[in-house]
């Protein structure tokens, strides 16, 4: 990925001078009358000035004036010009990057000075030493080295630029190394100090409804009411990385999950590039999703988001029909037991005889004057099915039966849910179906009321070309329609 160089100029200030006759360095002291660092087991100087040497041909004034009186005098950047070399460094206390995002190099540049009223300044090295992180890297050099010492007239100055360029979280070290003919500072090291840092990607996750090609703008929410059957579109568009901040790059991984499902298997959820992702809510009920999202450096988001989708009936009787075989391997895959509901107008209707039952080999069939469909069909795997009636006739009486009409992994766990305007006004759990052609009499639902009734009866083989038997349940409810089916 590629990424914004983020450039800092600093000016950090360091002296060191001598005379032409000056004292030999002496450990635990890098010049006279500065304070010092210890950098590597090494003191080093860290005065903003040097004080001239006493044995130097100056102006006499520097054999009378003391350290503390130079020292107070001088200002950073300010320094006073001395016999003999001189190096003035722009940063002694260090180069501090401070805190620097992964992947986002940062620079820093010193300025070496000739501080020197009479002489020539010669840089022969200006290195990181052994030991410094590699994440710390030097520019280009001035010009002559490292192969000739760089000469700095009096008055002249040369800079460096010092990089970093984080690509591991943590605290990273190193010391600059300068060679010259100044003998209070040779060498002069500098402690180079940065922090890599990595923030936590931030997830944001959001739902709405797939609209159709020419419908209007559907709104996102991570709080969503849909129909059942819907297709529900899935955006993680909108989660960032602090570090990159509007980067569409800056997320490299979007892990979609459900934390809740009305199923007792859930799918897997898939994300495309961009980290969107769809389902279908083909069972009615709730869906919490998940999202968590990775950066480019690894980096999980401390939080993940969540979404909410809750599937509600759209019509005004819903039948839904689910099946668990626990000795299939993946109940989502092409290869399954095949479960079927079915939906019968009692009085002229007779079961797998169209018009009046509605099934896989009746899918929209007209009862005169309703309009029953399958809106969903599974041929090969744990369900749902879904039968959808949107007008029902007054004084009617449905029944509902389920086939099992393809046994593949043993024992199917067949769960029946009917929804009355809404709000779901039967469930009949995990019925046991064993053997192919076994047939589960499930319910009778009655019209404009309501309500339904539990048949529950199992029988080896399907009722084909049968009436659907009015029940003790339905006699004793006294609602319409009942006298019609028995021929009073």
């Amino acid at each position: 990925m590629k990424h914004h160089l983020l450039a800092v100029l600093v000016v950090l200030v360091v002296t060191g001078c001598g005379g032409a006759e000056t004292q030999p360095e002496t450990p635990g002291q890098a010049c006279h009358g500065s304070s010092c660092l210890d950098v590597g087991g090494e003191d080093v100087c860290t005065a903003e000035s040097c004080p001239p040497d006493a044995d130097s041909d100056g102006d006499g004034a520097a054999e009378d004036a003391t350290t503390e009186e130079v020292d107070s005098a001088v200002e950073p950047d300010a320094p006073v010009e001395q016999s003999g070399p001189c190096l003035l460094v722009s940063g002694a206390q260090g180069v501090e990057f401070g805190d620097v995002p992964l992947g986002r190099p940062s620079s820093r540049t010193v300025t070496f000075t000739n501080c020197s009223t009479d002489s020539d300044l010669e840089l022969s090295s200006i290195v990181l030493r052994d030991g410094s992180d590699p994440q710390f890297t030097i520019g280009a050099l001035p010009a002559g080295l490292p192969t000739a010492p760089l000469t700095i007239r009096r008055g002249g100055a040369a800079t460096v630029v010092l990089d970093y360029a984080p690509v591991i979280e943590g605290v990273h070290e190193g010391t600059l190394e300068i060679r010259s003919n100044d003998t209070h500072h040779d060498p002069m090291l500098i402690p180079v100090h940065g922090v890599g840092v990595n923030a936590c990607p931030v997830a944001v996750a959001r739902a709405r409804v797939q609209q159709n090609e020419g419908e209007p703008e559907v709104p996102w929410s991570d709080d969503l009411q849909a129909p059942g059957g819907s297709v529900i579109e899935l955006d993680a568009s909108m989660s960032t990385d602090p570090d990159e901040p509007g980067s569409p790059t800056a997320i490299s991984h979007y892990g979609w999950r459900y934390l809740v499902h009305p199923r007792p298997t859930a799918p897997a959820l898939t994300s495309d590039a961009g980290g969107g992702a769809q389902f279908r809510a083909d069972v009615l009920g709730d869906y919490e999703i998940e999202l968590q999202v990775t950066d480019v450096w690894e980096k999980v988001g401390c939080e993940p988001a969540r979404v909410a989708v809750h599937a509600v009936p759209g019509s005004r009787i819903v039948v839904e029909v689910t099946w668990d075989n626990p000795a299939d391997p993946d109940q989502d895959d092409r290869s399954g037991s095949d479960v079927d509901v079915h939906f019968l107008k009692m009085g002229p209707g007779r079961w797998f005889n169209s018009p009046y039952d509605a099934y896989f080999g009746n899918r929209e069939p007209f009862f005169n004057p309703e309009h029953p469909s399958l809106t969903v069909d599974d041929p090969n795997g744990a369900g749902p099915e879904v039968i959808q009636l949107d007008d029902p006739a007054d004084c009617q009486w449905y029944a509902v039966g389920i086939h099992y009409w393809r046994q593949q992994f043993g024992i199917a766990y067949t769960t029946t849910r009917i929804f009355v305007d809404s709000v779901m006004a039967f469930e009949a759990r995990d019925k046991p179906l064993a053997t192919t052609g076994e047939w589960w009499d499930v319910a009778r639902i009655h019209w404009p009321s309501g309500q339904v009734f539990l048949v529950d009866t199992l029988d080896a083989a399907s009722p084909t070309g049968m009436a659907a038997p009015v029940t003790d349940g339905m006699v004793t409810s006294e609602l319409c329609g009942v006298d019609e089916l028995l021929g009073n």
